[in-house]
């Protein structure tokens, strides 16, 4: 804490596990059903706690792809191919059992997250920070890509989400955010990034 006392050393265990199905739909749509189980463990000095978590999420994809005839030598390019996706993700996290980790010293505290926040259950790295939660997520890829001799490479990557929690308690208040980035890449020497993220609920 702020006067240099660190809180006594915690032992934790996190195991999880998740069954997800592919399933074509043919003309590049693509509907994947998934369920996820995470169980987390902590043993401290005065005792121990322990909770469960359930989730279930469906993910829906569109693709849709233009070759374009484009070929020039000094970026070394043979053919240009424009990628775009379309996805919609849904996914339902609840405490199954266990306790409420309240108590828990802060093992990772919580910060404003600039990046595109994790939607599985299993993709959390800081599992201290797992509540309950109905998100919807609505994404919009492009990808510019290019080939030479034979070997793909992505010129430019543009992606946009939005994701609406549906169910906000006390504990997640996460907020209704819209995330948009875009990498370009026209050759292996020379890279520009771009990110930007807004909560639509405070502007």
């Amino acid at each position: 804490n702020e006067y240099g006392i660190a809180s006594p050393s915690i032992q934790r265990m996190n195991l999880g596990y998740k069954l997800e199905q592919p399933l074509p739909l043919g003309n590049g749509v693509l509907l994947t059903p998934s369920a996820g189980w995470m169980y987390q463990d902590y043993q401290f000095n005065n005792g121990s706690l322990n909770r469960f978590w359930g989730e279930y999420g469906i993910d829906l994809h569109a693709s849709l792809y233009q070759p374009i005839p484009f070929r020039n030598q000094t970026w070394e390019i043979d053919q240009l191919l424009h990628l775009t996706k379309f996805s919609l993700g849904l996914r339902c996290t609840e405490q199954l059992s266990g306790d409420s980790l309240i108590n828990l010293p802060e093992v990772h505290p919580e910060v404003e997250n600039l990046n595109l926040s994790p939607l599985d259950l299993l993709d959390y790295r800081n599992s201290e920070l797992i509540n309950e939660k109905k998100l919807i997520r609505l994404g919009w890829e492009n990808y510019l890509l290019a080939k030479w001799d034979g070997v793909n490479k992505t010129l430019v990557s543009m992606r946009t989400y939005s994701d609406l929690c549906s169910a906000k308690t006390p504990e997640n208040d996460e907020g209704d955010f819209l995330y948009s980035d875009i990498a370009i890449n026209p050759s292996f020497w020379v890279s520009l990034s771009m990110r930007h993220k807004v909560d639509l609920s405070s502007g």
